[in-house]
């Protein structure tokens, strides 16, 4: 739960990174046109630290302070079927602008472009972003929490579903290794790893983890396999360059 009832925005960069977590795939959340220069900046969700959530149930709260990038927020995940909005109609401002002088003693915001979604089209402006579930700020939090709790719970037992069927695989493979069968125990240590990374399971440590406690049995074979296919998942990580280095030479 997202609470931004008393949020008055800040910057696009940061929607960004926060909306990152909520997808594992490449996603584009919004656009920024600007009147000078006729340019369109674009805003696509990227990598960030640990395992993206794309699954993890949503709720972001609102309420008439609601403003500028805290609206985004709500509004770029609304837009992709991400979240549930709880609460009122947000305030509307979803134009970039800045301070231009009148004269020596007054100044005007005048906007000096626009957002535009890749979904919707258009934006929030002068509208505000409109909830799903309209409701007084004051109560945001308790009907949230009511929708919460059967989608937390409804995950939960999801989740516990996908650990089981890859504890099966696991011990799968491992049965495979045990009667010789090397080619098709390593084809099916990988496919393991790759479906929990798919349903955002494994990460890069929890798989290095998994390595090592491989090793830890003396099943060397299917420990490179596990490093191996880390090293190709993060090609940047000099921990999973280093491990696998070991593992093929065996220091």
């Amino acid at each position: 739960i997202f609470d931004l009832r008393e949020n008055s925005g800040g910057h696009p960069g940061m929607v960004q990174f926060l909306c990152s977590h909520l997808f594992d795939r490449p996603t584009h959340l919004n656009s920024l046109y600007f009147r000078e220069g006729d340019q369109t900046q674009e805003f696509w969700t990227h990598g960030v630290p640990g395992a993206a959530l794309p699954e993890v149930p949503v709720f972001v709260l609102t309420s008439t302070k609601t403003f500028s990038a805290a609206e985004e927020f709500g509004y770029n995940l609304q837009a992709q079927k991400r979240a549930t909005l709880v609460g009122e109609a947000t305030r509307g401002g979803a134009h970039p602008g800045g301070l231009f002088p009148i004269d020596d003693q007054f100044e005007m915001v005048i906007p000096t472009g626009r957002a535009i979604n890749p979904v919707t089209g258009t934006n929030w402006e002068g509208t505000g972003v409109l909830p799903q579930v309209p409701v007084p700020a004051s109560e945001a939090l308790k009907a949230a929490l009511e929708l919460a709790r059967p989608a937390a719970e409804a995950r939960r037992s999801q989740v516990k579903g996908r650990w089981e069927v890859l504890e099966t695989m696991h011990a799968g493979a491992l049965e495979l290794a045990g009667k010789g069968n090397a080619p098709d125990a390593s084809a099916a240590m990988r496919e393991e790893i790759e479906l929990g990374r798919k349903w955002g399971m494994f990460d890069e440590s929890s798989i290095s983890a998994m390595g090592h406690d491989l090793l830890e049995q003396k099943r060397q074979a299917l420990a490179l396999v596990v490093f191996t296919v880390n090293h190709e998942a993060f090609p940047e990580s000099l921990r999973a360059k280093d491990e696998l280095k070991k593992a093929q030479t065996g220091k």
